[in-house]
């Protein structure tokens, strides 16, 4: 590891164990129930279910702006013998005046506008990407003559036809025939 963890870790693991034990496990319980239990619990079940979801990932992600906040501005803590931080107060290290503060900035409306736009714009350019692979692969895939892998059944038959044009499945003799049979050029 580095030296931060060590030196602070007895204060800034709390509220990330907060996080992980209370917040998470809360959000992804309720999570569970509200998409998979809505014939069980009913509508105002799903809805406080939805409503812990909600509360769940608020206070999972104030957790994670406590610690930032700690370690921006810290509050309530001293020095032990061995030089390493331990905490004094608690709710004084859970109502740091500078969480507040990063936690209204870091959910404010043009915070979270701005997030979605980006991540928007990055899965629409992630998508393009795959599905422009995608035509390629199939093209070349199609160019090349093969085809008849999209054509057997599960059973065994195959029907060339289905997917491809004819010509596409004619073999070596049967293109040396038609050449054969072909009329003359007439030169005039």
């Amino acid at each position: 590891m580095g030296r931060f963890p060590d030196y602070s870790g007895a204060v800034t693991g709390l509220s990330l164990a907060m996080e992980g034990m209370f917040a998470f496990f809360a959000e992804s319980a309720f999570l569970g129930l509200f998409l998979f239990g809505e014939k069980k619990l009913g509508p105002r079940g799903r809805f406080a279910a939805g409503f812990m979801v909600f509360f769940g990932s608020g206070l999972s992600g104030y957790f994670i702006v406590a610690n930032n906040a700690f370690m921006q501005h810290p509050v309530e803590h001293a020095v032990d013998p061995q030089g390493c931080l331990v905490l004094v107060d608690v709710w004084s290290y859970l109502f740091n005046a500078w969480a507040f503060w990063e936690s209204a900035k870091g959910t404010s409306p043009h915070v979270s506008a701005g997030s979605i736009a980006f991540s928007t714009i990055g899965f629409m350019g992630l998508y393009t990407v795959l599905g422009l692979l995608f035509v390629f692969l199939v093209g070349r895939a199609i160019a090349r003559g093969s085809s008849r892998a999209c054509c057997s059944r599960p059973w065994g038959h195959s029907t060339p036809s289905c997917c491809a044009p004819r010509s596409m499945h004619t073999t070596r003799s049967t293109r040396s025939t038609l050449r054969r049979r072909a009329p003359p050029s007439s030169s005039g």
